[in-house]
C-alpha cells in the first residue's frame, strides 16, 4: 500500500544546502503515514481549522515542539479516530500553516491497513514514548531553523487486556521560526520505522 507522492528533502544534509527531488515512494515507506512530506507549491489552503497546541507545551522551545508533534501524531483511539490520519490531525498544531494545509489537503486514500484493523479488533489506544536522539550527521541548527531526530516506541492497549507489539518509529523533523520571539513550529517531517 505505497502512495507516490513528490517529496522535496533538503532535510539533513550535512549543512543543510544539499537538495534534491524524487516522484516516487520514499525509501523507508510509513505505511500508517500517507500524506506527502512538504507542500508542493503555493500556499495550501486548509480546509477545517488548526488544532490549538497543549497548554503545558512550551512552543518557545524547539525540543518541546517536535516531541509534541510526534507524541499528537502517535497518540490514538481506535473507538474514536478513523485511522492513522487522525494523528497527523492532531499533529497539525504543532505545523506552520502550510505543512498543516498540507496534510488537510492529502487525506489518505484507501483503509488504515491490517495493522489497524487489529488493533480495532481490540478497541486499542495507543500510549507513546518519546525522546530527542542525537543526530550526528544532521545539519547544524540556526537561530530560525533546528533539526530534531525524535524515537517514539508507539504501544497499542486493547480494552480486552490484550497489548499489542510496540512498534518504535525515528521522525526527523525541521522546526521553524519566524522571529526570535515567534513560536517553534515544525515545517517537515519524514518518518522511518
Amino acid at each position: 500500500m505505497r502512495r507516490t507522492v513528490a517529496v522535496v528533502l533538503c532535510l539533513f544534509a550535512a549543512g543543510g544546502s544539499a537538495c534534491s527531488t524524487s516522484a516516487g515512494p520514499l525509501a523507508t515507506v510509513n505505511e500508517h503515514r500517507r500524506t506527502p512530506i512538504a507542500s508542493t507549491g503555493g500556499e495550501p489552503v486548509a480546509t477545517e481549522p488548526v488544532p490549538s497546541p497543549a497548554p503545558d507545551v512550551d512552543v518557545h522551545s524547539a525540543t518541546a515542539v517536535a516531541i509534541a508533534e510526534v507524541e499528537a501524531t502517535w497518540t490514538l483511539s481506535t473507538t474514536v479516530d478513523a485511522g492513522w490520519y487522525a494523528g497527523e490531525q492532531a499533529a497539525s498544531a504543532y505545523m506552520t500553516r502550510s505543512y498543516a494545509a498540507s496534510i488537510r489537503d492529502h487525506p489518505p486514500v484507501g483503509g488504515s491497513g491490517a495493522t489497524w484493523m487489529v488493533w480495532a479488533m481490540h478497541r486499542a489506544t495507543t500510549s507513546v514514548a518519546a525522546s530527542i536522539e542525537a543526530d550526528p550527521g544532521g545539519p547544524n541548527d540556526t537561530a530560525f531553523t533546528a533539526y530534531r531526530k525524535v524515537a517514539a516506541t508507539v504501544t497499542p492497549h486493547g480494552t480486552d487486556e490484550w497489548l499489542g507489539q510496540p512498534e518504535v518509529w525515528v521522525t526527523y523533523l525541521v522546526v521553524s521560526r519566524s522571529s526570535l520571539g515567534a513560536p517553534w513550529q515544525v515545517a517537515r517531517t519524514e518518518t522511518t520505522q
